[in-house]
């Protein structure tokens, strides 16, 4: 007790040096304890209603009595809430027959809903008619139902068929709107949920083309519905309606609908992006230009859903453009590069702007990504927008930047002249991030200390929240620019060398699993371009990648089990293989730099944590939730063994390493029969058979 009070004085004495605000502490330990009920509260409320799923057989006829008479008497609020009430059933249900399929545990599923879905649909398709007219925002009966219809169809698949088409049939040519707009619902709603071979008989006939005029309809409710379901039918079943006959019709209602009603635009630019998404662009070959002039039209418009889904439907565009199109994206660049050009000048852009902003930077990085070194006059002031991009403020502008950036040093373009203002960013960027995570890290240590010292040993667990939380994709996606510029600018990058090691060394221990190994591989891919000048910077990346044996070694089958579900075990292990196989690949790197400039011997001190790192992978409980990344792993451990035998000869190996390396060359064998795993096998083997005289196939 004595010296746990000491211990305590001593941390209390170090907390001015922190640099924390009392205030904020205060304030972040009340956040924390608050986020912590509500997690604890929305644990309960799941778990309570897992339960109740076995009892639903009294409630089921209940809730259908109450329904039929609600929706029999008009009872708008009453029909509603039913109708939601049914969507938590059925997707509840869904949820139990998925689990029941998977195997994992016994069968649970009743058919609760499956046993009442003939009287249920009675109750569904005249509620698809009580629309609320002037404003679709507000939740109503309708929009309940048509809810209710999509979940159902998920449940029951092709046994809604005849439920439900004769309802459709009889109305989409009705007379009155709100049976026109609650059959075209119903088209797109049931789609997910059934068969493609069958969906023919719900969209056949002459089904897709009224819904093409509906398109056009007096009503703007059904003009909208149609619109949104002519989407659902492109993402789908797009070869209902791409016929040759039909694409030109097609075609026309597409160009008019994306600069027509705002919503109707984000529907129709969807369309297109699905078309083709799914069917490539040949289909609509003759009209690609209409299409995409179209489309950039919908991109200028200031309806930030609509420029959005106008952009990411050119991006699709421009990915599957045929070579003969290539000339039509070109003569876009100049005007995608002035407008955004216009939209950084300003210094305090609005919220539009901005929009703007995230959605044309994609596109710019599609079409470079597409023409290559055809646009290498324009990449000057391509970096130029990148690199503003990098000092504006915002998240999501600096991710679509960097993905400019690393399309720009894959594209086979001179990318030289712009390596130190990307590296700039890059190490600001993962300083700030490192910096940012320390802090909190620090304001926890505080509350406990703070609080009760008996707490410290929860702590562990809530940093590795706070870190996986504060790394976020961008910050896996800057790791990688190492990575880009390093194989673009090879040895160039050497002046910087010592700078990027020490950051990436840095925000390693701040780093969730995934991003540790993002920056494995960018140390990886810095030291074959910069060769044996790497050999300054072994000591502190060996130290590197013997914590993050330890991290891997410390995820033990006991953790593993631990963990609540086969999901959750999956995705721990997965990350846990994703690390180990950049561990691997770092080693690989390492030393096929040094052995291309003929320092391999300096490797020598270093083979025992290599060692450990391969009885690791050869051990039968490594990645046995998932099979793929074992298999990655030992067909990667393959090669390190046979870049061992290549480059040092008999020092690489010792007696004590034949059971391991044994193990894996024949798992490979015995697993993977890829020709690349087989090349690895047996290069492994011709060093092992040569050096390792205790080897045996």
């Amino acid at each position: 007790q004595l010296l746990l009070l000491l211990l305590r004085l001593l941390l209390l004495l170090l907390l001015p040096l922190m640099e924390v605000d009392p205030e904020r502490l205060e304030k972040a330990s009340r956040d924390s304890a608050a986020m912590e009920m509500e997690e604890e509260e929305e644990e309960e409320e799941e778990q309570g209603w897992e339960g109740k799923y076995e009892e639903l057989e009294v409630f089921v006829p209940k809730l259908l009595k109450m329904t039929r008479k609600a929706v029999r008497d008009g009872e708008e609020a009453s029909a509603m809430r039913a109708l939601t009430c049914w969507i938590d059933v059925m997707d509840q249900e869904i949820d139990v027959e998925e689990e029941d399929e998977s195997g994992c545990a016994r069968s649970r599923s009743r058919g609760y809903v499956r046993k009442h879905a003939d009287e249920l649909m009675k109750l569904i398709l005249p509620s698809l008619t009580r629309q609320i007219e002037g404003n679709d925002e507000i939740y109503c009966s309708a929009q309940a139902a048509a809810s209710s219809l999509h979940s159902l169809s998920s449940l029951v698949a092709d046994d809604i068929i005849p439920m439900i088409q004769p309802f459709i049939q009889e109305n989409l040519q009705a007379k009155h709107w709100r049976f026109r707009e609650a059959a075209a619902m119903a088209v797109g709603a049931i789609l997910p949920g059934i068969s493609k071979e069958k969906s023919s008989s719900i969209v056949g006939g002459k089904v897709q083309v009224i819904i093409l005029d509906r398109l056009t309809d007096g009503h703007p409710l059904v003009r909208n519905t149609a619109s949104w379901t002519l989407s659902k039918i492109c993402e789908h079943i797009p070869e209902s309606i791409t016929s040759e006959n039909m694409i030109p019709g097609l075609v026309e209602k597409l160009r008019c609908g994306v600069n027509g009603d705002a919503k109707d635009a984000v529907f129709m630019c969807t369309a297109i992006h699905h078309l083709v998404e799914n069917l490539g662009v040949r289909p609509l070959s003759n009209h690609y230009g209409t299409l995409l002039q179209a489309l950039f039209e919908a991109s200028e418009r200031p309806e930030e859903d609509v420029h959005r889904a106008a952009c990411e439907a050119i991006g699709v565009l421009v990915n599957d453009t045929p070579e003969e199109f290539h000339p039509i994206v070109q003569s876009i660049l100049p005007v995608v590069l002035s407008r955004l050009a216009s939209l950084m000048d300003n210094k305090e852009p609005t919220t539009t702007e901005i929009s703007l902003l995230e959605s044309l930077l994609p596109i710019l990085g599609h079409i470079v990504s597409l023409m290559g070194p055809r646009v290498a006059r324009f990449v000057p002031t391509v970096m130029e927008l990148c690199i503003k991009a990098f000092q504006m403020s915002f998240h999501e502008i600096h991710i679509e930047a960097v993905i400019v950036v690393e399309r720009v040093s894959r594209g086979r373009i001179a990318f030289t002249p712009f390596m130190d203002p990307v590296l700039d960013f890059v190490v600001h960027h993962l300083k700030s991030r490192a910096k940012e995570a320390k802090s909190k890290v620090l304001r926890k240590y505080k509350r406990y200390l703070l609080q009760d010292l008996g707490k410290l040993a929860m702590l562990h667990g809530e940093i590795i929240e706070v870190l996986r939380d504060t790394h976020s994709r961008c910050f896996g996606m800057v790791v990688g620019l190492v990575g880009d510029i390093s194989r673009a600018v090879e040895s160039r990058i050497t002046p910087r060398s010592t700078e990027l090691v020490e950051v990436l060394v840095d925000t390693f221990d701040m780093a969730c699993l995934k991003n540790k190994g993002q920056i494995l591989q960018g140390l990886g891919d810095l030291a074959l371009a910069t060769n044996g000048h790497f050999e300054r910077h072994l000591p502190p990346v060996m130290k590197l990648l013997e914590r993050a044996r330890v991290i891997c070694e410390g995820q033990d089958d006991e953790k593993l089990d631990g963990q609540k579900t086969l999901d959750e075990k999956n995705d721990k292990e997965g990350e846990v293989g994703d690390l180990t196989i950049s561990s691997i690949e770092c080693y690989v790197s390492v030393l096929q730099a040094l052995a291309d400039d003929g320092k391999e011997r300096l490797f020598i001190p270093h083979l025992d944590q290599v060692r450990q790192w391969l009885r690791l992978v050869a051990n039968k409980s490594f990645c046995k939730y998932h099979q793929s990344l074992r298999k990655e792993a030992m067909k990667c451990s393959a090669g390190l063994i046979g870049d061992l035998g290549r480059c040092l000869g008999n020092r690489a190996f010792v007696k004590e390493d034949n059971a391991a390396y044994s193990q894996i060359v024949a798992d490979i064998s015995k697993f993977d029969h890829s020709e690349e795993a087989i090349r690895a096998r047996d290069y492994a083997q011709q060093y092992l058979k040569e050096f390792l005289p205790s080897y045996k196939e």
